[in-house]
């Protein structure tokens, strides 16, 4: 079978799906994308990236901005696509992440070949992250910001439209896009890696720093790729002051403090720069900013948490919540609708309100002095990743989700 993976930063959440294809030397894996690296890739696997010739056009009312971008990503991965056609490859399908546009004119280079659409979030005006945080309620007049999510949806309307099938992680995210869609959907996660990380390599990396981590020392544990309020950093860091009255606490942070992330940019400096100056009273020697890490290293980090916060707005779950699972990190986390989902209070995690930052620390130190109740609920936390989301259940279920959609027995 010949496979067209298509991922602006490829393979992002391809990875598993496309090593197990080319595993097989009768299938021909091709991934387009405009960054990212095939470094985890197998070698048969052919990465083609593009490079758009021109950028967004000056003068434009900013509601066009968006779709704009998408159309240019989406031009120019198509004009490199027809070069690959031209040269004879000819996909059985494709399977795309619509995030960034460059799904949107493939289906009229091959009109032929189905199309299995990755579908990771569409915007709405209500219910979901926008306006969530009272603290960064959008500046825009009512009207505009519906006008403004309305033309962030065109993308994800024009994909829902060209897909043969569509998929999507968690049943959160299915719930943003409209209804009369979801017949065409399949709730599938990508997986995770759940064989256990030794902690050696994250000792070692604690000790480098400077930090001896002894056995009375009780880990806590942060994670965001980007350190910002939509993953509730702010909330995290003013948790602190209760946090740290417990003088055995060592926090460790992981993520990086530059890009833009999800939400709006600080006013000044950086959100670890930012919050860091609002606890300043904290003794924030006990905190340990890791920047963004290795994926082996983050997981041997987990590995060591006694408890792991993980904070975020009704938006796409990160899969370090799935990690901290595996790893048998006992969770305290957002009472959000996609947390809701993995982690029940009590059960396999701790859950509480978002925007409470004593509650957090109280929870937080209720997990790490009762070793008892964080055993039993890491346990059933791991138990419930092994179940149903490990790599070994779910990249089963894609490929053969996408050999259902090739032979279009499915989406037709």
């Amino acid at each position: 079978m010949n496979t067209l993976f298509v991922h602006n930063g490829f393979p992002g959440q391809y990875i598993h799906i496309v090593n197990s294809l080319a595993c097989n030397k009768k299938n021909t894996v091709v991934g387009l994308g405009m960054s990212g690296s095939a470094s985890d890739i197998i070698d048969s696997v052919k990465y083609y990236m593009y490079q758009p010739k021109v950028g967004n056009s000056t003068g434009l009312i900013s509601l066009l901005q968006d779709i704009e971008s998408k159309c240019i990503r989406g031009y120019y991965a198509a004009e490199l696509a027809y070069s690959l056609r031209k040269k004879g490859f000819e996909p059985d399908i494709i399977c795309g992440h619509t995030g960034w546009g460059e799904l949107l004119f493939l289906g009229d280079i091959w009109p032929k070949t189905p199309i299995l659409a990755y579908q990771e979030f569409n915007y709405n005006y209500e219910n979901f992250d926008y306006n969530f945080d009272p603290e960064f309620r959008s500046e825009d007049c009512e009207w505009e910001a519906r006008a403004r999510i309305r033309m962030k949806t065109t993308n994800s309307l024009l994909s829902l439209q060209l897909s043969s099938w569509n998929i999507t992680p968690t049943k959160f995210q299915l719930s943003s896009y409209p209804v009369e869609f979801h017949n065409k959907f399949s709730v599938l996660h990508d997986g995770v890696n759940t064989e256990r990380t030794n902690g050696e390599t994250a000792r070692r990396y604690l000790k480098e720093k400077g930090i001896d981590i002894c056995n009375s020392t009780k880990i806590v544990t942060f994670a965001s790729r980007y350190l910002e309020p939509y993953r509730g950093f702010h909330i995290f860091m003013r948790s602190l002051k209760f946090l740290l009255q417990d003088p055995d606490i060592l926090i460790i942070i992981v993520g990086t403090e530059s890009g833009r992330g999800y939400g709006p940019l600080a006013k000044k400096g950086t959100w670890k720069e930012l919050l860091s100056e609002e606890v300043k009273n904290v003794n924030l020697s006990k905190v340990h900013f890791t920047g963004l890490v290795s994926y082996p290293l983050f997981r041997s980090i987990l590995s060591l948490s006694n408890c792991h916060v993980y904070l975020t707005y009704p938006f796409v779950l990160s899969w370090s919540l799935l990690d901290a699972m595996a790893e048998m990190a006992p969770i305290v986390a957002s009472d959000t609708a996609p947390v809701r989902e993995f982690i029940v209070n009590g059960y396999n995690g701790c859950l509480v309100d978002f925007f409470d930052a004593e509650k957090l620390a109280e929870r937080v130190g209720y997990i790490l002095k009762d070793s008892e109740v964080a055993s039993v609920i890491a346990k059933n936390a791991r138990s419930d990743v092994i179940k149903s989301y490990s790599t070994q259940i779910c990249v089963p279920q894609h490929l053969s989700l996408i050999e259902l959609v090739s032979k279009k027995t499915i989406g037709y």
